[in-house]
């Protein structure tokens, strides 16, 4: 049992390790090499736990998704925030994580997220969670009233946001999205 606990602990200090470097200087720019000396892991042992480079970018990608799908999801799941202030806080917190990386660092990370079959399996079903939570509150405040199914109005909702997500780099458009969004899942006609 003690070794797989050490095993487990160096793993999570390779990824911590890599985790902080690739999200100040990139996938691309970082090296093994930093991350086994920011680890303290030898580089030799670090490809027992990894067998390359892309290997420990998507575990980096996989926590990242991660930890910010959390405070996505806290939001969603706040009784206490009617639909509308859900959205604008959502949009808040997107703004925020975007911002924490770089344009150029970003891209290499959404390059990351749709190559990594893991990062992809757990973003599908957090989605579907995620938007389910969301088409409640908004069919409860009234917003959400049209006669589409929920699953039409959920596969929706993340075709359109993962779409802007990736390709609007313009902040000046994202009000123009946002309406285009609401007038989509309202059911306004």
């Amino acid at each position: 049992m003690k070794r797989d606990l050490k095993k487990e602990l160096n793993r999570k200090k390779i990824v911590a390790a890599a985790y902080q470097l690739m999200t100040k200087k990139g996938i691309q720019k970082t090296s093994v090499k930093e991350v086994s000396e920011l680890s303290g892991i030898s580089f030799v042992t670090m490809y027992k736990y990894f067998e390359n480079k892309e290997e420990l970018a998507e575990a980096v990608s996989l926590r990242f998704f991660k930890e910010n799908s959390q405070d996505l999801q806290a939001i969603a799941e706040d009784d206490s925030l009617d639909f509308l202030l859900k959205l604008q806080r959502l949009g808040m917190k997107a703004k925020q994580i975007r911002q924490t990386l770089s344009p150029e660092i970003n891209d290499e990370f959404m390059r990351s997220f749709s190559e990594s079959k893991a990062v992809q399996a757990y973003a599908k079903e957090w989605n579907s969670k995620f938007w389910q939570l969301m088409i409640k509150s908004g069919r409860e405040s009234g917003v959400i009233n049209s006669g589409v199914s929920d699953e039409v109005i959920g596969l929706f909702a993340n075709m359109f946001t993962q779409y802007v997500s990736t390709h609007v780099n313009d902040p000046k458009l994202m009000p123009q999205f946002e309406k285009l969004f609401m007038y989509g899942i309202s059911g306004n006609q």
